[in-house]
């Protein structure tokens, strides 16, 4: 349930959509769920898959990835990212922590070896062997497994 709703308010949206991911509320009891349930969570993937994804940025570089756009709240503060590319030639030969960071108020990515200390978002671990990204292992939905 809602945490700002109370059960009257939940009770009047059933059968209604969500203006901000189009998720229907569906009614107490619901069965079967799973229909419900599966297109809940493709809607919820679709919504997500895009935002903030690394992925290789240019052939010719082949070091270079592309965080892709997103918004974010990090410390209750809503960052708005454009994208950007990130040059990890200088982890080469080693696995590079991609991380959407808060930069007073300006949302940046960065790599390091660790993740970073303050608070962030885990976007992907890059391996680079012999001057190219080898494997990117995408880290944006862990939070939703986490406990």
């Amino acid at each position: 349930m809602h945490a700002s709703l109370n059960s009257q308010q939940i009770d009047a949206l059933v059968d209604t959509a969500d203006p901000g991911t189009g998720i229907t509320y569906p009614e107490v009891g619901l069965q079967p769920y799973h229909a419900w349930l599966i297109d809940t969570l493709h809607r919820l993937a679709r919504a997500s898959v895009p935002q903030f994804r690394v992925g290789p940025a240019d052939p010719a570089q082949p070091a270079v990835v592309y965080a892709a756009p997103g918004r974010a709240v990090l410390d209750q503060a809503t960052l708005e990212f454009a994208g950007q590319t990130l040059d990890l030639a200088a982890w080469n030969n080693q696995t590079a922590r991609v991380a959407l960071i808060d930069n007073a108020g300006l949302a940046e990515v960065a790599a390091d070896a660790d993740w970073p200390s303050a608070t962030h978002l885990k976007l992907a671990e890059v391996t680079l062997s012999q001057g190219s990204v080898t494997q990117i292992v995408d880290h944006r939905l862990q939070p939703l497994f986490s406990a």
